[in-house]
């Protein structure tokens, strides 16, 4: 082989490295049948849902789609999604973990209904399966507000999931107490 017929071999590795850029799809919301009842599973109406779109890395959310008043207890989500430009390849972090250059977004439903408490359930797309938020009746909306001070505890770092029972992911920075968490963000994100 000449050294001529390399170039075009040596550059294709050292871009792979940097990340080469391609046309991909980009999931805005994923498809989803959302059900809201009671913790007695009566239907519920007239409550408010909004899906955040959170991305990794620093588990913030980047879009928020407020889906309003909703008459029926069921929403279908349809998906929506957007050709863009992604990057592929990996960064290697440590000997044995590697980040992509495309951050991987998640998606976390938040559902407030008055006379209820909030409540946030996570979207994950490896799982398509229908979804039912449970809400339970209070005069407070409760530690799950959709309507979000940024904060080292947000929307996309407290909400809970079903892996073969309930559970309730918690990012390490809502463990401390409030007036430990940073304050250098900005006081109010709220739904668009």
């Amino acid at each position: 082989m000449t050294l001529q017929r390399l170039y075009p071999l040596l550059l294709l590795l050292l871009l792979s490295g940097c990340g080469l850029p391609y046309l991909g799809k980009a999931i805005e919301v994923p498809s989803r049948k959302v059900t809201v009842t009671d913790t007695t599973d009566n239907p519920l109406s007239n409550f408010n849902l909004y899906v955040f779109r959170c991305t990794y890395p620093g588990s913030q959310f980047d879009k928020v789609f407020d889906y309003g008043t909703q008459k029926s207890s069921e929403v279908i989500l349809e998906e929506k999604s957007k050709v863009t430009w992604k990057r592929s390849g990996y960064i290697q972090a440590a000997p044995d973990f590697y980040v992509p250059y495309e951050p991987e977004p998640y998606w976390v439903a938040c559902v407030e209904k008055a006379g209820y408490q909030s409540r946030r359930w996570s979207l994950r797309t490896r799982d398509s399966s229908d979804v039912t938020i449970k809400l339970r009746a209070s005069l407070e909306s409760g530690p799950d507000s959709c309507i979000q001070e940024e904060s080292e505890c947000g929307v996309c770092r407290s909400y809970e999931y079903f892996f073969y029972e309930e559970m309730r992911y918690r990012h390490p920075a809502c463990n401390r107490p409030p007036t430990q968490r940073s304050s250098g963000m900005p006081q109010k994100r709220g739904i668009p």
